[in-house]
């Protein structure tokens, strides 16, 4: 199942997604509910806001954990907001690991 109104900018207008399964290495916000950075290879990007988190529980029946996926607002750490762009991180808290999923244009 798709996060609701995933595939459209806040004008109604079709965004473009690059889908991918990145490996990546995440710090968290002090509560530890949501990321606060993400690495993408060499690159740090700072989390400038989250946007929407839902789950998708796979097939269970199959032994598939539930993922936990967050909509964020990021760019490289040493860039403004403005020169953010959005993406979808998704962890899988019972192998404590997360991945890029999709960079939106």
């Amino acid at each position: 199942m798709r996060e609701p109104g995933a595939g459209r900018d806040k004008n109604g207008a079709r965004e473009m997604a690059k889908r991918l399964q990145t490996a990546i290495k995440v710090t968290l916000q002090p509560d530890g509910r949501a990321p606060a950075h993400f690495w993408r290879g060499r690159t740090a990007y700072r989390v400038h806001r989250v946007e929407a988190i839902w789950k998708e529980t796979g097939a269970w029946w199959e032994g598939e954990e539930e993922r936990i996926y967050f909509r964020v607002l990021a760019g490289p750490e040493n860039a403004s907001a403005r020169q953010a762009g959005f993406y979808h991180l998704c962890c899988r808290p019972g192998q404590a690991t997360w991945s890029l999923t999709e960079i939106l244009d």
